[in-house]
């Protein structure tokens, strides 16, 4: 595990950024973490580009952010999207 500097790039004045150089299904060190930590909060929204990622991987990075739940659409009231359920959930 070694510390790789990442790139972090804005995409847009109100949100989002890319980053670029680092390889996120290869165990991070706490620093490229932080790193990515600071670009989430700074950003809302970031995206990493050119990644092969196993599920196993994907999972494991996730993990990196804190617990992973799961979202059941049984929920769901008559002729509402996911979209509109996520929008009531985090109104509620």
């Amino acid at each position: 595990m070694t510390h790789t500097s990442v790139t972090v790039t804005r995409i847009s004045p109100a949100i989002g950024a890319v980053i670029e150089g680092v390889d996120i299904s290869d165990i991070l060190s706490e620093a490229t973490v932080r790193e990515i930590r600071q670009a989430l909060l700074e950003h809302l929204v970031i995206f990493f580009r050119r990644q092969v990622l196993t599920p196993k991987n994907l999972v494991n990075f996730a993990h990196l952010f804190g617990e992973i739940g799961s979202v059941s659409y049984t929920h769901l009231r008559a002729h509402e999207t996911r979209h509109d359920l996520v929008c009531r959930l985090l109104l509620e």
